[in-house]
């Protein structure tokens, strides 16, 4: 990468602001060619997410109000019947909102995840879960802490 940090940072506040704002959730309008679809264990588990540690992540706006980046949690949303979500607007629409939707969505397919390191910390957080040293619990994020907690060698590992 050849940009410093600090100038990806100013242009960002330049462009975007990447200011949250608090809308009405019914002025939001969902890009129809969204490409993933979030099934239904999924919006539950994300709902769970947010009724209990509340919104760590906002949506992705255009300048229109189209969803960007954000469809899940949009549903998640609806499912818990808020009327207000948290947006973040960015300054884009038409095709340049879409290839930044299409963009976030195909980026995130190809983390590659790291077993042992997942493992790792999959054990520490349940080790201090246990200990009452943190008020958590995985199955929040519909994580099988069994399952994860398994030897990344074995056979359900990753199921």
């Amino acid at each position: 990468m050849s940009a410093r940090p600090e100038v990806i940072a100013q242009k960002s506040a330049e462009r975007h602001g990447l200011a949250v704002e608090w809308v009405d959730a019914s002025s939001l309008k969902r890009w129809e060619q969204n490409t993933n679809r979030h099934p239904q264990s999924q919006v539950e588990k994300l709902a769970r997410v947010i009724e209990k540690h509340g919104w760590t992540n906002p949506i992705l706006v255009d300048r229109a109000g189209t969803i960007v980046a954000g469809h899940g949690r949009m549903d998640a949303a609806e499912h818990l019947g808020l009327q207000r979500v948290p947006v973040i607007r960015l300054d884009a629409e038409g095709p340049e909102a879409e290839a930044l939707a299409l963009g976030d969505n195909w980026i995130a397919r190809l983390a590659e995840e790291d077993a042992e390191a997942l493992q790792a910390l999959v054990a520490d957080l349940d080790r201090t879960i246990r200990d009452d040293q943190l008020d958590i619990s995985l199955a929040d994020f519909g994580l099988d802490l069994d399952a994860l907690l398994l030897s990344p060698s074995d056979d359900d590992w990753g199921d």
